[in-house]
Parts: C-alpha cells; structure tokens; sequence
C-alpha cells in the first residue's frame, strides 16, 4: 500500500504536559517556597517570576517548567544543542514528580482536565510536497466541490478522536522552519576523511554522526500535532501524571502508523 511518509521516520520536535486546577490562590503565598524547592534539581534554575506564574529552566536539556494560580506545565523542544528529546518515561518521571510539588504545595484538588501533546516533523521536498501528501492521508479527503472551487495550495487538517482512556486531537499541517547549526556540526558533516593523513576513520565516524544529526532538522515538512487530553480527571487518586504520559505515549505510536502509512483509497 502506498504511504504518506514512512511511519517511525519522523522526529520529536516538542513535548508538553500540562495540568490545570481551580483554587490555587496559595501561589501567591507560596511560588517562592515551591520555585526553591524545585531548583534544588539537578541542572534546574530559576528564571523568572512575573504575572503570568514561576519560569525555571533546564539549559542542559533544554526544559522548561512553569506553574501559576491556575495550572503548570513542562515542556521540551528541539533546539540546536538539544537534538534528541527525552524518552516518555524520563519526561513522564520529571512530570510526576514537580506535579506533585506544586499540587501538594498549592492544596488544590480539584482538576479541569490533564494533557500531553507531542510535535512530530515529516522531512518532505517542499511545502507542496507536503500539501500534497496530506491531501492523501486517510483522515482527509476534500469533496469533489471543494475540489471544484479551485486548486488547494495549502492544506491542513484536525481530528478529534476517543481513546480507550481519552481524547486525543490529531492535526497535520506544513511547516518551515529555519535552524541555526553549530558551526563545529556542519563543518564535521562537509569533512573528507581522504584529507586528512591521521584519524581518518574517526573523521568519517564523526561525520556520518554529524549527518545524521542534522537530519534531526528538517527544514520543511509535515508536523503532526497530538494532543491527548483528559478533562476533570481524577488526579492524583485514579489517574498519574506519569502513566498518563506514557499512555498516551503509546496511543501516538499507534495513531501515526494508521493515519501515515494509509492513503486515501477512493
């Protein structure tokens, strides 16, 4: 059967876990409290504190963790030191573990809803290219007159699915985007081994490895959003911020197999 992509060939561009409560007040009181004993973490700091909540931050793998009177959250993103994100379960862990600080702290137990969304890029020719192949995808097929009106140049498209244990919204746009490589990893992508009289089996290792990380980088692609969520959920008591991570984990390995690798048959 004819693919869209090829399913596991993409890459983890962003993770975000976010938790909203009612009646958290206590933060004005307490941020200070929470912000020190968070940053007591190894490789953690405090960045900021304004309106808008507490803002802490772990340079060395790029995370970022903030929390205010109405929910916290704990986000990762690609950027051009950090190519590879954390496996669910190390995200997950770190999730449950300031979770339960802050809530803990905050006194709240009453939860609007939980959520885990994950970033993941396509590499594709261009951004027609990508148009094109999400017109072909399973989940989206434009009727004949929609078609009639004219050519689609630009196509994006989103779903709302009910899991076994929650929803999960599905969405598949193009993207751009332009990253700023570190010198030293371009130059040891461009290196020939054949020049150099020493280590040229090190100089071709180290290439093949700069390679390859740069293709963490697409520069044009599809991005396939999703977002599984749980509103009013019964936290901490029935459900974890830790298993409910790696679920829905799980859940997204088993949605992009379907909707990439089946195209639109009619």
């Amino acid at each position: 059967m004819p693919r869209v992509v090829e399913p596991g060939s993409g890459v983890r561009h962003r993770l975000i876990f976010e938790l909203r409560y009612e009646s958290g007040e206590l933060f004005w009181d307490r941020c200070g409290r929470i912000a020190r004993s968070l940053a007591a973490a190894r490789g953690w700091a405090c960045q900021s504190v304004d309106t808008n909540g507490c803002h802490l931050w772990n340079e060395d793998q790029n995370l970022a963790f903030t929390y205010s009177a109405t929910k916290l959250d704990l986000s990762q993103s690609q950027n051009q030191d950090v190519s590879d994100l954390l496996p669910p379960g190390e995200f997950a862990a770190i999730a449950e573990e300031f979770s339960e600080v802050v809530v803990r702290a905050l006194e709240v137990n009453s939860f609007p809803r939980i959520g885990f969304r994950l970033w993941a890029l396509h590499a594709t020719e261009s951004v027609e290219d990508a148009s094109s192949r999400i017109r072909r995808m399973s989940f989206f097929s434009p009727c004949k007159a929609l078609m009639g009106l004219g050519d689609l140049s630009h196509v994006s498209h989103a779903v709302v699915l009910a899991r076994s244990k929650h929803m999960v919204r599905v969405a598949a746009t193009p993207f751009e985007q332009q990253v700023r490589l570190a010198p030293s990893l371009v130059a040891a992508a461009r290196a020939d081994a054949r020049k150099h009289d020493k280590d040229q089996k090190k100089v071709l290792i180290q290439r093949m490895r700069a390679k390859k990380a740069i293709k963490t980088f697409p520069p044009v692609g599809i991005m396939i959003d999703l977002d599984a969520y749980i509103e009013d959920v019964p936290y901490p008591d029935e459900v974890s911020a830790c298993a409910f991570i790696e679920e829905a984990a799980g859940d997204f390995e088993v949605i992009c197999q379907t909707i990439l690798s089946e195209e639109n048959r009619q």
